[in-house]
């Protein structure tokens, strides 16, 4: 947000980025929308009223945050058991994860905040291809493909 003290005697006032005029009202300040993040902008503002438009401000310089981003990749993944019908899958805590999730051979399996799943019903003697992803408010992250894994007999 842009924020200015009122010229007396002006009509409205136009914010500018560059030689851009992106702003033009009678508020004194301005919330800024559909910046990129990461990036350095600069401003100025010049106030106007029924002779002509005034000098522009001093240039006000801001850079935006990074937007906030998926979480990485899940670290840790491994085979707990394994039985004739299920396998169990443990995983690491990830930080910035709010949830998990598990995929055998590309269709969901497991969705959830847990760091393990066991996995049932599943084919005695049959070889299973598996995925895990973490998720958050801002999305999925990397989907990490492990290795195949064979039930028991």
């Amino acid at each position: 947000m842009i924020e200015w003290t009122a010229v007396k005697g002006a009509a409205g006032y136009k914010v500018y980025e560059g030689n851009f005029a992106y702003y033009d009202a009678k508020a004194t300040s301005f919330e800024l929308a559909g910046l990129t993040g990461n990036t350095l902008y600069t401003f100025q503002v010049s106030a106007y009223n029924n002779h002509g438009e005034g000098p522009k401000s001093l240039t006000v310089s801001g850079k935006t945050l990074t937007p906030p981003s998926p979480p990485g990749v899940v670290m840790g993944c491994k085979v707990k058991s394994v039985t004739s019908s299920g396998i169990t899958w443990q995983w690491s805590s990830l930080a910035d994860a709010e949830g998990y999730r598990l995929y055998r051979e590309g269709i969901k399996v497991y969705e959830g905040n847990d760091m393990s799943f066991e996995d049932k019903g599943l084919k005695p003697e049959t070889s299973y291809l598996y995925q895990i992803s973490a998720y958050n408010v801002n999305g999925e992250g990397p989907i990490l493909h492990l290795l195949a894994v064979k039930t028991g007999g």
